[in-house]
């Protein structure tokens, strides 16, 4: 006899948190510049946008922005040297945190700020060799006990920070609404003499399985 069986699920819902910001020019610096000014605003607005993005979906509150994944993640471990320095017993208790399955997962990594992979990358094992590797070739991650290293400068560090996430990343979903926009308007501040270029992007993102991602927490003492 088959018992039965009865599975229950889920939803999450993603809006669109709006990240966006406007730049104004005056008319003579974009008509005397030597330079192909408007493009450096592009280039200049994208990475602005990027940094904005970036920090929305890894410590985003939820309420009033994306639900970031260092907020949907659970605690893993919590750290036991001072200053909040993972020990390479840290590392591997987070590791071990996880399920199976999620450990096997293609795409589960680890990732920390930089400050954090400075201190992470000193590490060494009983025998004398550093936990981390770095990557042997351009458009590899670095790797820490043999998964890779993500860097992320929005996540925090030090002491009773969550420092570092390991999981399988499959399980944190982004939406991103119609895309990059960027405008210009000759109008808006017309008396002034000045062009006004708006860049904006509407986002949101959320965990689908909160034990999925887990984090390190570096202790108080």
């Amino acid at each position: 006899t088959i018992g039965p069986s009865d599975p229950t699920f889920s939803s999450i819902v993603l809006g669109a948190y709006k990240q966006a910001f406007l730049v104004a020019v005056a008319e003579e610096l974009l008509s005397d510049s030597g330079v192909n000014l408007e493009a450096e605003l592009a280039r200049a607005g994208g990475n602005s946008i990027g940094f904005a993005v970036n920090t929305a979906l890894t410590t985003g509150s939820g309420s009033d922005a994306p639900n970031g994944v260092v907020t949907a993640s659970t605690l893993g471990v919590t750290g036991t040297a001072a200053a909040g320095i993972p020990t390479g017993d840290n590392i591997i208790d987070l590791y071990y945190s996880l399920d199976g399955a999620v450990r096997a997962a293609a795409n589960f990594a680890f990732m920390a700020s930089p400050t954090t992979i400075s201190s992470i990358r000193k590490l060494k094992d009983t025998t004398g060799q550093y936990l981390f590797q770095p990557a042997l070739s351009a458009g590899t991650p670095d790797t820490l006990i043999g998964r890779p290293l993500i860097e992320n400068p929005a996540m925090a560090s030090g002491t009773s920070a969550k420092s570092i996430l390991a999981g399988n990343w499959d399980a944190y979903r982004v939406r991103v609404a119609g895309g990059l926009n960027v405008a210009q308007s000759a109008d808006y501040q017309f008396n002034l003499g000045l062009i006004n270029y708006r860049s904006q992007i509407r986002v949101d993102g959320d965990l689908m399985d909160t034990s999925a991602i887990k984090h390190y927490v570096g202790a108080t003492a």
